[in-house]
């Protein structure tokens, strides 16, 4: 069964590299607590999740999966001071 959580208020605490394109990111979320997700194809110089996914930044967050990592499918900078 696909799990499907969306607009959570999180932070990234940690960015991983997991292949050529992509990231593993450990998130803080207001519901669901710590949780780690795989952001596809984030690196890639096209990815509009590049210049959102940094650490200690206030977003709003989606993803889908119930194995111990999931996927990211959308994640949405919700303004505050850029670091």
């Amino acid at each position: 069964m696909r799990v499907r959580v969306g607009e959570e208020p999180a932070f990234v605490l940690h960015r991983y590299d997991w292949s050529e394109t992509s990231l593993v990111l450990e998130v803080f979320t207001r519901h669901h607590g710590r949780i780690a997700l795989v952001a596809k194809g984030v690196k890639r110089p096209t990815s509009q999740f590049r210049p959102v996914l940094l650490p200690l930044q206030p977003l709003q967050v989606s993803w889908t999966g119930d194995a111990e990592v999931r996927t990211l499918k959308s994640a949405q900078w919700q303004g505050g001071h850029v670091m």
